[in-house]
């Protein structure tokens, strides 16, 4: 059934399903985005799904474990100094990646608004099942987006009212072609890294009441 009295869907192509975002939302939402004529976006940190701003965890804690190896083989002076204070300095190396990850998430300012691509016929036409599931607890409704049109108000408002919105995919896995870009910086994230363990090795001051450093720098201080 292509057509519904007073409605109708769109006709599918490759080209169509590329353009398509649709956004999932309860009838108040609906109200509320038609009424306004406005989308608004949740704190990142409010955000149900914590997969959506981890693109890039494990790209990093690589690049410091193969840093820390070579620290190892070379004898380095930390290693030795970790090591009497009971501490394996691998630990650091996971925990310098999520520290990088606490420090961006905590200077952002950022509130977000979720789109799903279509990937099949499917989809463009009934949507996605888990979407109706998660969203649409009362029924649910899926507005359908244009992504030029979209991108085109998103320019529009970014130059006429100074804003910083962005249009941007999802990964949710570590192999992304983000990766490259994260990677790009290798030499000022290694850097960063070897100041980071410079800082912890540094002679304990045992009359600090509190640790502040991350949870190895903790287990260091002991």
């Amino acid at each position: 059934m292509s057509e519904i009295p007073g409605h109708f869907l769109p006709t599918y192509s490759d080209a169509s399903r590329e353009d398509a975002l649709f956004h999932y939302t309860t009838a108040n939402g609906l109200i509320g985005i038609l009424g306004s004529g406005e989308i608004w976006g949740t704190a990142y940190y409010c955000a149900n799904d914590e997969s959506e701003l981890a693109a890039g965890k494990g790209v990093l804690a690589p690049l410091f474990h193969s840093t820390t190896y070579k620290m190892i083989e070379a004898n380095d002076p930390r290693v030795l100094i970790f090591s009497q204070r009971g501490v394996d300095i691998r630990e650091y190396a996971d925990h310098f990646e999520q520290q990088i990850a606490a420090m961006a998430l905590s200077s952002l300012c950022a509130y977000i608004t979720c789109f799903c691509k279509p990937t099949n016929e499917e989809d463009f036409h009934h949507g996605l099942l888990s979407q109706w599931r998660g969203y649409g607890s009362d029924g649910g409704y899926a507005l359908h987006f244009s992504r030029k049109k979209l991108l085109a108000a998103i320019e529009r408002a970014n130059k006429t009212d100074g804003l910083n919105y962005e249009l941007q995919d999802v990964h949710y896995t570590v192999e992304n072609p983000m990766k490259a870009e994260v990677l790009s910086h290798t030499d000022s994230f290694v850097r960063a890294y070897m100041e980071y363990l410079d800082e912890l090795a540094e002679p304990l001051d045992f009359s600090k009441k509190q640790c502040v450093a991350p949870s190895p720098a903790c287990l260091a201080g002991r």
